[in-house]
């Protein structure tokens, strides 16, 4: 419901279809005639495949992450029509708090006691997201090909990790010491975007001096996220334009804030990407020269055909991670960063898998998104 209102509801959206934002909140709390309640469709749906047999329930850290950041989400909605001044929205949204509150205690008390303990997936629902993702690649040979990457990928980090020491003067040379140590010089709430604005124009001084790519002219968008949008996904990301009906929307890198981890707690949150080191790798994939140019050159070049458009957003994806993982990669490493799998798409708690990083079909190293979790 917060993404289907955050499309309406933005900086690049038209002023002129914001309305319609009010005519869906109305229709997601069914006070628009001839619309069943949200709630009450998803309700009706989770009961039917409760009763087919042999079901395979969400795990039970996923569900509790999901659960403890849906206020989240309803303050995000407020937040979003009290900003662009719109009215009529006052009374649905009442009524929306209600029955969201009333299904998050029925999920409680009816899902979450069968939740499985093991958040592992089946292996059969395993292999049919990878192939979602476009990775044919069978699970077990990718498992294979996964740690002998990061067996490889634990020695050159061992070796880094004994310079940076030095340079550093940390007790310890271990990887893991040192990517801890450099953990903890985290950045918080408003500092987090003049840190990454700076970092950005130091990479593409770089770039630019270098030779090493043409940026495009115009500045990227770099902001911070919101607590909604925070929730919705804690890593740094790219969110592209749309590649359909486009009148000059562009994509933007999108900061999070420091989120707490599945409980809600302050001791068990994210610091994965709110610190110095992580900085160069992340700002140069996803913005310096990543997935943000493979987008922009798309829009620049006036590309607007549909077929030219997916294409090019394979590419953006390959060559993002590609890219990044032959000079980019070099540069972050050698500021004293560790980390080479930092993709937005791998950093969901509970989630020890590939299929979250959606660039693994095309880059070695990019094949085990656990590497965030595993290395800090």
């Amino acid at each position: 419901m917060f993404g289907g209102l955050q499309s309406l509801l933005d900086p690049q959206t038209p002023e002129a279809r914001r309305p319609a934002a009010v005519i869906r909140l109305r229709k997601y709390a069914g006070v628009e005639a001839g619309f069943t309640p949200f709630t009450e469709i998803l309700k009706q749906r989770t009961m039917e495949q409760m009763a087919k047999p042999d079901m395979i329930y969400p795990s039970k850290g996923e569900m509790e992450t999901e659960l403890s950041r849906n206020q989240s989400y309803v303050d995000g909605m407020t937040a979003l029509f009290t900003k662009y001044k719109l009215t009529g929205w006052e009374e649905p949204m009442a009524k929306l708090k209600v029955q969201l509150a009333a299904y998050d205690a029925w999920v409680r008390t009816t899902l979450l006691p069968k939740a499985r303990t093991d958040f592992r997936e089946d292996p059969r629902a395993y292999a049919l997201e990878l192939e979602s993702y476009g990775i044919d690649i069978p699970p077990a040979q990718l498992a294979a090909m996964a740690h002998a990457a990061f067996t490889e990928i634990q020695g050159q980090m061992n070796g880094l990790a004994a310079q940076i020491a030095k340079a550093h003067g940390y007790p310890s040379a271990d990887y893991r010491d040192v990517v801890r140590q450099l953990k903890k010089q985290q950045l918080t709430g408003e500092a987090i975007l003049p840190f990454y604005q700076a970092r950005l124009k130091a990479i593409e001084d770089i770039v630019v001096a270098q030779k090493l790519v043409t940026l495009p002219a115009r500045p990227a968008i770099i902001r911070l996220a919101t607590a909604a949008e925070t929730a919705q996904q804690p890593a740094p990301h790219m969110v592209p334009p749309a590649f359909l009906h486009n009148t000059g929307q562009r994509g933007e890198f999108v900061l999070p804030l420091n989120a707490p981890g599945a409980t809600g707690s302050t001791g068990d949150k994210y610091d994965d990407f709110t610190f110095d080191a992580v900085a160069w790798t992340l700002t140069a994939m996803r913005r310096g020269r990543g997935m943000s140019c493979s987008s922009t050159r798309c829009w620049s070049m006036g590309c607007r055909w549909r077929g030219c458009c997916m294409r090019s957003t394979r590419r953006m994806w390959k060559g993002g991670g590609c890219i990044r993982n032959t000079s980019c990669s070099r540069l972050s490493l050698s500021r004293g960063n560790l980390r080479r799998c930092s993709c937005g798409c791998c950093g969901r708690q509970g989630r020890s898998s590939t299929r979250n990083c959606r660039a693994g079909s095309c880059s070695r190293r990019m094949l085990i998104g656990y590497w965030n979790r595993m290395w800090c």
